[in-house]
């Protein structure tokens, strides 16, 4: 179960941050990623966790 108040803000809050690794480069700059997606969404779920993740 997830800290924050609002489930759905805090979802809106995780997504904007992947899209924000994967895509901006992309949308802003043309470039390619060329960091491994799958080390950057770990962190972003982790980072969200340590947020709105159940305390330990």
């Amino acid at each position: 179960m997830l800290r924050k108040a609002e489930p759905r803000f805090a979802a809106s809050q995780l997504l904007s941050m992947v899209s924000h690794f994967l895509f901006c480069p992309l949308f802003l700059i043309g470039a390619e990623v060329e960091a491994d997606p799958d080390a950057d969404i770990t962190d972003c779920v982790q980072t969200f966790l340590v947020h709105c993740g159940p305390k330990v």
